[in-house]
C-alpha cells in the first residue's frame, strides 16, 4: 500500500524531469542547428575560395 501511495509523487517528479529534459533537448537541437548552419556557411565560403584558386595550388 505504501508503494502505491508513493507512486503519484514519483510519477509527478518523473513527468517534471522529462519535461525539463525535453526543453533541454530542444534547446540543444536549436543550438546545434545554428552551429551547423554557421559551419555550412563558412565551409561554403571556403569551398568558393578553393574553387577560385588555380588547380595547381593545392
Amino acid at each position: 500500500m505504501l508503494f502505491i501511495d508513493a507512486m503519484p509523487i514519483k510519477t509527478k517528479e518523473l513527468v517534471r524531469k522529462t519535461r525539463h529534459e525535453r526543453i533541454g533537448i530542444s534547446k540543444l537541437i536549436k543550438k546545434t542547428v545554428v552551429l551547423v548552419t554557421i559551419h555550412r556557411k563558412n565551409v561554403g565560403i571556403l569551398d568558393i575560395k578553393q574553387l577560385s584558386l588555380p588547380m595547381g595550388s593545392i
